[in-house]
């Protein structure tokens, strides 16, 4: 696609996200999360997001405070023939153009709807002039009206709300539009590292934050794990200059990373057993099945996971999973002796290439002087070894829980590549 004169480029972009259901938190705004990175993606800059109801001057003033500082505005929702899809008309009023029928979106929705030629069914219009996207997943289109406001060239894209549609449409036929309109483009790059902090992944790399230009790298922090963003702004004849810098970041912490790249950590995981052809199987008991869920929200996973026992109850440590009861009387349940007995009896009864075991005090109550709310013992076998760890993780219930399984989830990689 022929690229535009400079005067055409778009450098920044306002998200509007509009619907009441997201005022009141009944529907949760992910179409700006996935927005916000399709734009970085395309060398445009978003430096601001709105949330608005279905109210007709509430929606005029987001989009027209949004274009005295933006080139682009991109609205999500509000779309259609209801009565509160009301955001194309209020473009109309903003632009002074009309609202037409345009042809492609007529023949798009006729072949979706077979039945759409009957008196009773509305064709969405958009303003004149604008270019359309039909939408292969629904009735609303999505348009870009490209006018003069306040004497500068501006561009406004209606999107449809649901997600279905929003995504698809702006995957296939939006990106490759705007991408004219852009004079860079980003690379962005993803380390993700696992059994290191957030503090002492950026003492070691301390001198790389505080020196970076372009690219820069922004780290973040999620229970159990942390993520660096290695982020570059590429000009026509610019070279990528990220490989370098992870190379950088591997030899000083590639001990602790599991991916360079999109995937996550159960992703990972599921892969490694994949292509080993490995199975596993979990005795959970603090996590009560947090683990289980993590690795089966994959396809697929029947290859490699043979299942589960979440044995909350000590009377279920002994009864169903056949841990002896004199090991809990003796040890406790939240022991490494307890650990073990509940990895090997899980590989008794599941018979797995791995199997890993759970047991700890998840908080806020229990525990004891030895082993305090947040102490969480792992076990597995890999064949005939059986390997045990102790690990303490501080926060409320549900961070220790949410570390327990992505620990867990390590342990499980870190055995595949034994």
């Amino acid at each position: 696609m022929t690229k535009l004169s400079p005067a055409d480029h778009i450098e920044t972009a306002e998200i509007i996200a509009i619907g009441t259901e997201l005022l009141l938190g009944q529907t949760l705004d992910t179409n700006s999360f996935y927005l916000s990175r399709k734009l970085s993606d395309l060398g445009i800059n978003t430096f601001r997001r709105q949330v608005v109801g279905d109210h007709r001057e509430r929606i005029y003033d987001a989009i027209c405070q949004a274009l005295e500082a933006n080139d682009l505005v991109i609205t999500t929702g509000g779309l259609g023939a209801s009565q509160d899809d009301i955001t194309v008309q209020v473009l109309a009023e903003i632009s002074g153009k009309d609202l037409v029928e345009d042809s492609s979106v007529t023949a798009a929705i006729r072949k979706l709807y077979p039945d759409s030629d009957r008196p009773d069914f509305i064709i969405p219009r958009i303003p004149a002039g604008a270019k359309a996207f039909p939408n292969k997943n629904g009735t609303a289109p999505a348009s870009l009206t490209t006018f003069l406001y306040k004497g500068k060239l501006v561009h406004v894209l209606v999107l449809p709300g649901p997600p279905s549609e929003n995504i698809p449409l702006f995957e296939e036929q939006v990106i490759p539009y705007l991408a004219q309109y852009s004079s860079a483009s980003f690379i962005h790059r993803y380390v993700r590292m696992i059994g290191i902090g957030e503090y002492k992944m950026e003492q070691e790399l301390k001198d790389l934050i505080a020196g970076q230009t372009n690219p820069t790298i922004a780290p973040y922090a999620s229970e159990g794990e942390v993520l660096l963003r290695i982020s570059q702004r590429l000009e026509e004849g610019d070279t990528d200059k990220t490989q370098a810098l992870i190379d950088i970041i591997k030899e000083r912490l590639g001990e602790y990373i599991y991916e360079i790249g999109t995937r996550s950590l159960e992703q990972v995981v599921a892969e490694k057993l994949h292509s080993q052809k490995l199975t596993c199987a979990f005795a959970e008991s603090c996590t009560g099945g947090a683990l289980s869920a993590r690795l089966v929200s994959l396809p697929d996973t029947s290859k490699i996971f043979k299942g589960s026992i979440v044995s909350y109850a000590s009377s279920v440590k002994k009864d169903l999973l056949g841990v002896d009861p004199e090991i809990i009387d003796k040890y406790g349940v939240v022991s490494a002796e307890c650990a073990r007995a509940m990895a090997e009896n899980c590989r008794r009864l599941f018979k797995a290439d791995l199997n890993l075991s759970v047991t700890g005090f998840a908080g806020p109550g229990g525990g004891t002087p030895e082993n305090p709310p947040g102490t969480v013992y792992f076990a597995i076998t890999v064949g005939d070894k059986v390997s045990v760890q102790r690990k303490f993780f501080s926060g409320n219930r549900q961070r220790i829980i949410n570390y327990a399984v992505a620990t867990a989830l390590d342990l499980l990689r870190r055995s595949c590549a034994e």
